[in-house]
């Protein structure tokens, strides 16, 4: 079992600064049932290797990635694991919050959150009104913390605004090569107001360049992966944890080996200045 540190929040959020994601776990947009078994098996195998926080939304296999995460968490200790979850924009309503979590707890089988994000922005809708749900789902002890997905800190902040519960996270894309995270400042927001950048997609294409001579010269220096590097990079920033595809069990011992130390200040500094092939602007899901 792997030892994966945690970070936490004077609030007492607790989130290992790496994670588990289910993204295509079950589907993408639609249910896929054809490796159930194997996904089911993933998941369990990636509990018990020591990975606590599980990464979800409704939005994932149509409901069907919950479902599976449900059945490899059947049977374990609800303080064993950490769950969050995302409603989807076709329940942006006070109702429809409720609607949504609901049925996700249920496809889960758990009681309740740890954490429950607004999956995306979308424009036109009555913030107020959804906030109020998500209160709803704290006030009745189905979410214990709440926060967004893929906001600009300008838009949190107006969320912010509209209710007296802390907004205590803000999942985004972020990595090496992706770094509309750092040009809108949502690292250092995090930090100003002691607030959590959870980084999805951190080793896509681009961030795990093999070719660099600058990874090369990383990796020797620390010993370690380019995959090592590339998450390091994200999770030695106090604020970041990091949620990656863990269904390989190589990659997931991979993974580990990015948790436990640091690097230093001016290297990560040189690979946020000289990384090849940046960009400000998410293609996958753009801030808004």
């Amino acid at each position: 079992m792997f030892h994966i540190p945690e970070k936490i929040l004077s609030s007492g959020l607790r989130l290992p600064e790496l994670g588990a994601g289910t993204w295509r776990i079950g589907g993408g947009v639609d249910a896929d049932c054809s490796h159930d078994e194997a996904a089911v098996a993933a998941l369990r195998a990636t509990l018990d290797d020591g990975f606590t926080h599980i990464d979800t939304a409704e939005m994932y296999g149509a409901g069907h990635t919950e479902e599976l995460l449900g059945r490899a968490l059947a049977g374990r200790p609800r303080d064993a694991f950490q769950i969050t979850g995302k409603v989807w924009k076709t329940h942006f309503s006070r109702d429809g919050v409720r609607r949504a979590c609901e049925e996700s707890l249920r496809r889960l089988g758990i009681g309740f959150f740890d954490l429950y994000l607004i999956h995306q922005p979308l424009p036109g809708t009555d913030w107020r009104d959804v906030l109020k749900g998500m209160e709803n789902l704290v006030r009745d002890k189905m979410v214990k913390h709440l926060g967004v997905s893929n906001f600009t800190p300008e838009h949190w902040t107006e969320l912010q605004n509209l209710t007296d519960l802390p907004l205590e996270v803000d999942q985004v894309h972020y990595n090496l090569v992706c770094r509309e995270a750092e040009l809108a400042g949502l690292p250092e927001y995090c930090e100003e107001h002691d607030k959590y950048l959870i980084a999805w997609r951190p080793l896509q294409k681009g961030a795990i360049a093999l070719d660099c001579p600058l990874i090369r010269e990383m990796c020797n220096k620390y010993r370690k992966t380019p995959v090592q590097i590339a998450l390091n990079y994200l999770i030695s920033h106090p604020r970041v944890a990091v949620i990656a595809a863990m269904s390989d069990p190589a990659h997931r011992a991979e993974n580990a080996g990015a948790c436990g130390w640091r690097l230093d200040p001016a290297d990560r500094e040189r690979l946020r200045r000289e990384w090849p092939g940046q960009y400000g602007r998410s293609e996958a899901v753009p801030l808004g």
